[in-house]
């Protein structure tokens, strides 16, 4: 008898895959190594949903290696990140309890393995109160971090670093250096930083000396292959069928992107309401994608209209070269993918005496996490796309389809997921031609 899973540990969009994991083969290969590696650092980055997490843990999971996970979010200094692996070290140590007498503690920085115990240099004088007080502000030194990491025999997971702010990547780069040197007392003494696609760069750019000693392992879109065989896993452990033409568009409308894959085939099951493995097949059609699509829009609306937001805010004004006018010009090529030449040529349309002399460093800017990585390069053929169909959609109907109307009335009609479904479904067979050959962004 087939054993019962549940849907959503089969797709699994916002959390890492599991039992319908994809091995990455020359990624998973490079990572072992630099693990194995005394001293080796390591920075894991990709594109938002490229799958570093779920590759990640999987690795992690499969070598038995324990983790401290801290999450990086925009504005964090440095001391936010560091009080963050302080407390789940469980660094809290009793400075001072009621028993009525006086307690000496001489000697440095004491260290018990199994509970984190630490008591400072110095001597104090009881009270009645037993007060609990964060280590982190006595001791915030950088490389007592990093032997505190050591002697408890976890790595330290640095998630989003790339949201960081210049000042504190630059800081936190010269941790990753003290890491190493203490690496020499603790082998497997590991930072494993995660971020955007030039989070390694900046790493290296924050510290030359850090070029050799840390591992760049990038995650590159997945193919078309690969994405097709998470539905398949999915199929065989659910035991229902996608027909062939819904495996194609949820790979094509994926871009590369396994979070995605992983959306749209949990909601394709969703219209059969399809929550566990069934007794009998279950055949999924068009129908249920349709549904899918229309729920992911729906779902993603707000997700689709703040990433467009952020493509497209202005910090300094540009009266041709405006993000807004890039991606105008863009849409109006009507190519799944571009290049510079092709955007000056439609800019150049309206103005004559446009040079472009500027044009490739905005459109490479759209490319960035600070731009919501609205496009995508491909470094091999020196083109651009847009990340996935749905932001080029919501683009085409906010600048080509209504480009003056009223932005209030067009996000209500937008939430009703018509015109966009629309949009998709009349410009799927031209994606689709050039998807196989122009999504993928090497990255290096």
């Amino acid at each position: 008898m087939k054993k019962v899973v549940r849907t959503d540990d089969v797709f699994t969009p916002s959390s890492p895959a599991g039992l319908t994991y994809i091995d990455r083969t020359a990624e998973e290969r490079q990572f072992k190594r630099a693990l194995k590696t005394r001293g080796k650092q390591i920075v894991l980055y990709g594109h938002s949903g490229s799958g570093k997490t779920t590759i990640l843990a999987n690795l992690l999971t499969e070598l038995n290696v324990k983790c401290i996970t801290t999450r990086c979010t925009k504005g964090n200094s440095i001391t936010e990140v560091l009080f963050d692996a302080f407390d789940q070290l469980g660094s809290f140590y009793i400075s001072q309890k009621d028993n009525s007498s006086e307690d000496g503690v001489n000697g440095g920085l004491k260290m018990g393995i199994d509970f984190f115990s630490f008591s400072l240099g110095g001597s104090s004088k009881s009270t009645e109160k037993e007060t609990k007080q964060r280590i982190v502000e006595i001791q915030k030194n950088p490389n007592q971090l990093a032997k505190l990491f050591g002697a408890s025999g976890y790595v330290w997971v640095i998630e989003d670093f790339h949201k960081l702010d210049s000042e504190p990547k630059k800081e936190l780069s010269q941790i990753m250096k003290v890491f190493m040197d203490v690496a020499k007392e603790y082998s497997s003494l590991k930072i494993i930083a995660v971020g955007a696609v030039d989070s390694a760069r900046q790493v290296v750019h924050y510290d030359k000396e850090m070029e050799n000693r840390v591992s760049e392992v990038k995650i590159p879109l997945m193919t078309p292959e690969s994405l097709a065989k998470i539905i398949e896993l999915g199929e065989g452990l659910l035991n229902v069928t996608f027909q062939q033409s819904i495996i194609e568009k949820i790979v094509a409308y994926s871009s590369g992107l396994a979070s995605v894959t992983h959306q749209l085939s949990s909601l394709t099951c969703e219209s059969k309401k399809v929550e566990e493995t069934q007794t009998k097949n279950v055949s999924l059609n068009e129908d249920d994608l349709e549904y899918a699509i229309s729920e992911y829009v729906n779902e993603k609306s707000d997700s689709l209209k703040a990433t467009y937001e952020q493509a497209v805010r202005i910090k300094a004004k540009r009266k041709i070269e405006s993000p807004e006018k890039i991606l105008e010009a863009i849409l109006k090529i009507e190519k799944d993918s571009f290049t510079i030449n092709e955007i000056a040529d439609q800019l150049t349309i309206k103005n004559e005496n446009y040079k472009g002399n500027n044009l490739r460093k905005y459109v490479l800017e759209l490319t960035t996490p600070e731009r919501g990585e609205i496009l995508r390069y491909n470094r091999n053929a020196d083109t651009f796309s847009f990340s996935n169909p749905f932001l080029r959609g919501y683009c085409h109907i906010h600048l080509i389809k209504y480009p003056k109307r009223n932005r209030t009335s067009l996000d209500k009609e937008y939430q009703n997921a018509d015109m966009l479904r629309k949009y998709l479904s009349e410009e799927y067979k031209k994606f689709v031609r050039e998807f196989h050959e122009n999504y993928f962004d090497p990255l290096e």
